[in-house]
């Protein structure tokens, strides 16, 4: 394109510089020469003024229809959120927790309601802003798994009150509705970019396999656990959660540690985010594979101040996704290491209170100023450990 584009303006440059040179140098046969030239310049004019309309005006007529894409995706996004926000108002005088007994008990219909009513919100939420579909997405996931979680008392010793899943759902639509009236950044670049579905070494055998995208438009959902509405949901998660159940169903949407250590990160505190088995690394793969699944993940934490010795406490809430018992095994714990920042796990912090709540939590008490210490003197650590995350595509 760009050397048809020379070409063009010399052809025209040349014509000009004839034109010129002639009007100067006055004579016969140049000029009966020059005249038959033009004549034949002037047969071209059409197809010359043709390909420069087609030159110049593919790229403008290019841009312009780009714009006008990502002005209706723009439209589609805040139009999709003012619903939302509709919606999730509308659910909230549903939930109102100022509407419902505390002592009411959370049924398993109740629950498939309020679960139909997220999904719902969820499945308008594909044509909305990314953060807000992920983040419905993360609450329709964890409220299916609360339901598990009830049906097979997953839990030892939880109790469920409406008036306290209320709370949890009302903070959670409040939070939605609030981002749902953000105006969305029009993006700077406008130039489609070209993809690939396929991008393996398949690729050369499949057909159709290219498709255009603008950066800064995106519906999809983002499975980062880094992500804004990750760490968001897990966030305003611990803040109502009323036990562990929540936790755990809340973990089961995201299923990654990172969220929760950007949480302590917020609150200056710092636990074992990952407690693996303590041992050498010998090279062998029976090795490698216990130290993959001998581990705990920190799924939440609840800090609790005592109002008369002023000291505050935390528990921990630690859960085991592939081995059954190692929630019960308090040696395995004292003696692990943190493999989140490849540090010893609890060397340094007095346990408090050590209770399993089933067999796939166990939940660990210990001193609040503890885990001040310890983030004290892994901060560095901890802010490498979250920068080198953010380049991890499913960290």
């Amino acid at each position: 394109m760009r050397i048809i584009k020379c070409i063009v303006w010399c052809v025209l440059v040349v014509m000009i510089v004839a034109i010129i040179g002639v009007s100067i140098y006055n004579n016969d046969n140049v000029n009966t020469i020059m005249h038959n030239f033009l004549n034949y310049l002037n047969l071209l004019v059409v197809p010359f003024g043709v390909i420069l309309g087609i030159l110049y005006g593919y790229p403008l007529l290019k841009q312009k229809i780009t714009e006008g894409h990502i002005g209706k995706q723009f439209d589609l996004i805040q139009e999709t959120n003012r619903m939302i926000r509709i919606e999730c108002l509308n659910l909230k005088q549903k939930v109102n927790p100022n509407l419902t007994e505390r002592d009411t008990p959370l049924t398993i219909e109740y629950l498939n309601t309020i679960s139909n009513d997220i999904d719902h919100l969820n499945k308008l939420s594909i044509d909305a802003s990314s953060d807000i579909h992920t983040y419905l997405n993360l609450l329709s996931k964890s409220i299916v798994a609360l339901k598990k979680i009830i049906k097979d008392n997953v839990i030892e010793g939880d109790t469920y009150a409406m008036w306290y899943f209320n709370l949890f759902i009302s903070h959670h639509l409040s939070y939605i509705q609030s981002i749902a009236g953000l105006i969305r950044p029009i993006p700077s670049n406008r130039d489609l970019k070209k993809m690939s579905i396929i991008t393996d070494d398949l690729a050369p055998y499949v057909k159709n396999n290219i498709y255009y995208t603008i950066e800064g438009i995106e519906h999809s959902l983002d499975s980062s656990a880094t992500s804004t509405s990750s760490v968001a949901f897990i966030s305003h998660s611990r803040t109502v959660s009323p036990n562990c159940s929540y936790f755990y169903a809340c973990y089961n949407a995201v299923n990654k540690v990172a969220p929760v250590v950007r949480c302590m990160y917020h609150d200056q505190i710092y636990a074992p985010a990952i407690l693996a088995l303590n041992m050498q690394d010998t090279g062998k793969l029976i090795d490698k594979v216990l130290f993959k699944v001998m581990r705990l993940s920190l799924i939440g934490y609840k800090l609790d101040k005592n109002v008369v010795t002023e000291s505050t406490s935390c528990d921990l809430y630690y859960t085991s996704t592939s081995v059954l018992g190692l929630v019960n095994d308090e040696n395995f714990i004292k003696t692990s290491e943190d493999a989140y920042i490849n540090s010893p796990s609890f060397s340094q912090i007095e346990i408090l209170n050590f209770k399993p709540l089933g067999q796939r939590v166990v939940m660990i008490k210990v001193s609040a100023s503890d885990l001040e210490i310890l983030f004290l003197q892994n901060r560095s650590i901890l802010e490498d450990k979250m920068l080198a995350e953010l380049n991890t595509t499913h960290a």
